[in-house]
């Protein structure tokens, strides 16, 4: 595998940003805000091959759902402070 590029996630988790964000929303509750401001000069599609990763037997073994949940866990047991923050 060295010297190769992989992309690294299972056929079940072509998800857009848009639709990854959506996720997240209902976990954790904040404002989203989608906006259509000029044209993307990057024309790539979020549609991904693993083929190249799963032909060498990786699978996947969490899902995006629970690594969200995972995340909320680990960034709830955080004290982050926000130095900014009128609280």
């Amino acid at each position: 595998m060295q010297g190769q590029v992989y992309n690294v996630r299972s056929e079940q988790m072509n998800f857009s940003k848009v639709q990854v964000c959506e996720m997240i929303r209902k976990k954790v509750d904040y404002y989203l805000h989608c906006a259509d401001v000029g044209e993307d000069a990057d024309k790539r599609n979020y549609v991904v091959s693993y083929r190249k990763i799963s032909s060498l037997g990786y699978n996947t073994t969490i899902s995006l759902e629970q690594g969200i949940d995972e995340l909320v866990r680990a960034i709830e047991a955080l004290d982050v402070r926000n130095p900014y923050s009128n609280v």
